[in-house]
């Protein structure tokens, strides 16, 4: 007897063998991963920017602080509690070592594989 052949499609995301930390349908919602800021985030942010924005800057600490700074500025009310507990949230869940450094969501292109089987042993 000989070999059984069959090709089988594959097809999968870059970052499927990681845990994401952000949930996102191709043209829906991000949803955040839970944490302390969250609901901040959720309230505060979500005025003015679509958190899609927010979560694909990938930046440190640092960026984060002054930018959020510079949203205080243009008015943003937040405690100053609040203002550390976002920027230690964004920079653990989108900062440049979360994740997938930097997240990485495009499809890797669709492969074929060869899957070989040896014939089954006859029975007696």
């Amino acid at each position: 007897m000989g070999e059984t052949e069959c090709v089988v499609g594959l097809r999968c995301c870059s970052s499927s063998w990681r845990r994401r930390p952000v949930a996102q349908a191709a043209d829906g919602p991000v949803v955040l991963p839970p944490g302390p800021a969250k609901a901040t985030i959720e309230s505060k942010c979500k005025r003015c920017h679509d958190l899609k924005k927010i979560v694909k800057q990938r930046q440190d600490p640092k960026w984060w602080a002054a930018t959020l700074e510079k949203m205080v500025d243009k008015g943003l009310e937040i405690e100053p509690e609040d203002e550390v507990e976002v920027v230690k949230y964004l920079s653990k869940n989108f900062g440049v070592t979360a994740a997938a450094k930097p997240q990485d969501t495009r499809p890797i292109r669709a492969t074929q594989i060869r899957v070989v089987a040896a014939p089954s042993p006859a029975r007696s």
